[in-house]
This record gives C-alpha cells, sequence and structure tokens, in this order.
C-alpha cells in the first residue's frame, strides 16, 4: 500500500512536472509574443518619429525659405519706396522749375508788352 502510494506520489510528481513546463512553454510563448507586438510597436514608432522628424526638417526648410523671401521682398519694396520718393522729387523739382520758367516768360512776355506800348507811344504823332 505504501507502494501504491508512492507511484501516486510519483505520477503527481510527474505531472506537476509536465504542467510547470506546459505552463512555462505557455509562458515563455506568451513573452515571445509580447515582447515580438512590442519591437514592431517600437518600429511603427521609430518610423512615425523619422517622418515627422523628416516633415519637420522640410518646414524649418521652407521656413528658412519663405524667410529669406520675405526678407529680399522686404528690400525691394523698400527701394521700390526710395526711389518712388526719388522720382516724386525729381516731378517736384521739375514742376517747379517748369512753373519758373513760365513764370518768367509771362513776365518777359508782359515787359515786351508794355516796352511795345511804350514805342507805339512815342511813334504814334501827338
Amino acid at each position: 500500500m505504501l507502494e501504491g502510494k508512492n507511484q501516486q506520489c510519483l505520477d503527481i510528481q510527474e505531472s506537476q512536472d509536465q504542467a510547470k513546463e506546459e505552463y512555462a512553454r505557455a509562458l515563455g510563448d506568451v513573452q515571445t509574443r509580447f515582447k515580438q507586438e512590442k519591437e514592431k510597436e517600437v518600429a511603427a514608432l521609430r518610423q512615425e518619429l523619422a517622418e515627422m522628424r523628416n516633415s519637420q526638417e522640410k518646414v524649418k526648410s521652407e521656413d528658412y525659405e519663405l524667410k529669406m523671401e520675405n526678407n529680399k521682398l522686404k528690400a525691394e519694396a523698400k527701394e521700390a519706396t526710395l526711389t518712388r520718393d526719388d522720382l516724386a522729387r525729381q516731378i517736384q523739382d521739375g514742376q517747379a522749375a517748369l512753373n519758373r520758367t513760365v513764370l518768367e516768360k509771362d513776365t518777359r512776355i508782359e515787359a515786351l508788352k508794355l516796352e511795345k506800348g511804350q514805342l507805339e507811344g512815342r511813334a504814334e504823332p501827338g
């Protein structure tokens, strides 16, 4: 009877060992699958991060180019404003010179008319 109980204990022990091995294999499989899933997630996140960094670099490059273009346009606008102001001054100066010339001509014409009137007044008999 003791021998039967010993055999029964050995059988139970063997069953427990088999159960432990199956549990360890199952646990290892689960851990392996979990690890593989996490590695896939990490790889996907790394890919997404790389794409975001690439996108960020493109945006920075475009931003730099736009800033350079903006500075160029500001410089051109300033130059155009200076040119416009210079041309406006030239027009004003030209208009003032023209007005002086017209005034001088009008003054000469008036002087000539007066002189003509005086000459005609002398030439007429009395």
